[in-house]
Parts: C-alpha cells; sequence; structure tokens
C-alpha cells in the first residue's frame, strides 16, 4: 500500500519551493529544510544549484521561472534523489503507523498524507477522533484515547469498524478535520494564506477518486 499511498501525496506536491512566506522554507517534494536540515538528500540538491549558479532562489517570483523549471527537470532525473525521498516519507509517515496492518487503503492514504503535511501525531489524532465520533457513543466499537499513537489497539479497534462497513465515513470525519485545520491556521496566521488553495487540494471526500 506504501507505493499507492506515496504516489498519490506525491502528485500533489510540487518540486523544489523557496517561498519567503512559508514557514517550511526551502522544500523539495514535500520536505521542508527548516524541519529535516540534515537529510543527505540536501547535499545532492545543492549541487545541482551550485551547478545552475544558484544562491537564493525566491520560487514565487516570476522571473525566477525559467531557472526553477531547468533546476526541477534536473532533480526530476536524478533516480537516487528519488529512491532518497521514497525510503524518508516510507520511515517518517508511513512506518511509524504500521500502515501495512490497516485494512483500507483510503484511510492509510490519508492518514499518510496528514502525516506529511500535518505531522504525525495530528494526523494520528485526526483518525482517532474520527473513530470515536462514527461508533455512535460506543455502540459499534469501544472509544479509544486519542493519544496520537496508533498502535495496537487503534488498529485492532480501526479493522472492525472497517470490517462493520463505517471506513467511509472515518475518511470523511479524517478529511473534514484535516480541512478545519488548514482553515485555523489560515485564520490564525494571516500570512499562511498563500498556502491554503494547495493545501485545500489535500481535502477529498470521495474515496471512489482515489
Amino acid at each position: 500500500m506504501f507505493d499507492l499511498a506515496f504516489s498519490v501525496t506525491d502528485s500533489k506536491e510540487a518540486g523544489y519551493a523557496n517561498h519567503p512566506k512559508d514557514d517550511g522554507g526551502e522544500t523539495y517534494g514535500g520536505i521542508s529544510r527548516v524541519f529535516h536540515p540534515n537529510l543527505a538528500l540536501w547535499h545532492r540538491i545543492d549541487a545541482v544549484k551550485a551547478q545552475l549558479g544558484i544562491v537564493n532562489l525566491d520560487t514565487s517570483l516570476r522571473e525566477n521561472r525559467e531557472l526553477l523549471q531547468e533546476l526541477n527537470a534536473i532533480l526530476a532525473k536524478d533516480n537516487e534523489l528519488y529512491n532518497m525521498r521514497k525510503a524518508f516519507f516510507r520511515k517518517c509517515f508511513y512506518d511509524v503507523h504500521s500502515c501495512d496492518k490497516i485494512k483500507n487503503i483510503d484511510i492509510v492514504v490519508e492518514l499518510y498524507d496528514t502525516s506529511v503535511l500535518c505531522g504525525t501525531i495530528i494526523a494520528a489524532m485526526f483518525l482517532q477522533r474520527a473513530m470515536n465520533v462514527v461508533n455512535n457513543n460506543g455502540s459499534r466499537w469501544d472509544n479509544i484515547k486519542v493519544d496520537g499513537n496508533v498502535g495496537n489497539i487503534t488498529i485492532k479497534t480501526l479493522n472492525k469498524a472497517i470490517s462493520k462497513g463505517y471506513a467511509q465515513e472515518i475518511f470523511k470525519v479524517q478529511n473534514i478535520l484535516q480541512g478545519y485545520h488548514f482553515v485555523n491556521i489560515a485564520e490564525k496566521r494571516p500570512s499562511q494564506q498563500i498556502n491554503l488553495i494547495g493545501w485545500l487540494l489535500r481535502v477529498e471526500f470521495d474515496v471512489n477518486k482515489r
């Protein structure tokens, strides 16, 4: 399932970006240099930037579009860079939730995608909250602790919910919580409203579109 989860999220991530109003700062394929500064992949990216004479590429400026396209074209052909990214995402945002044990691909994709964009704890809490509101006051399955940890109890209870036919409802609530999270950021931190349109592309309520 990881390959599908990765491809869905990766299709929504831009290549290289360095927008002055983005808290993530310099990013490549959804990886922020601010939050993950020590990854080896930055050495490969820096080497290409040096080759093109790039010191600080502000990707918000129209005059930098051609240079940005050239940079992204070179980086996209780097198979080793692609494999490094893929290994990073699997370890940090997929395996951390034991996603291979979850028996619904849409819930997995949403959990993974939210982890990449919002963090693993927030994504896990969204899933747990979704499970607890869909369970009809505990009549369908027991409430679980909302602790941001997708452990054995969460997975066992989730798979029970899936087997009962409630996967789509849980998936929709995951998306609702993700969407509200983005709106909340945009309201509280107006400087981040530049990112809202891109964030909203991650909110998907129709499981048939996966």
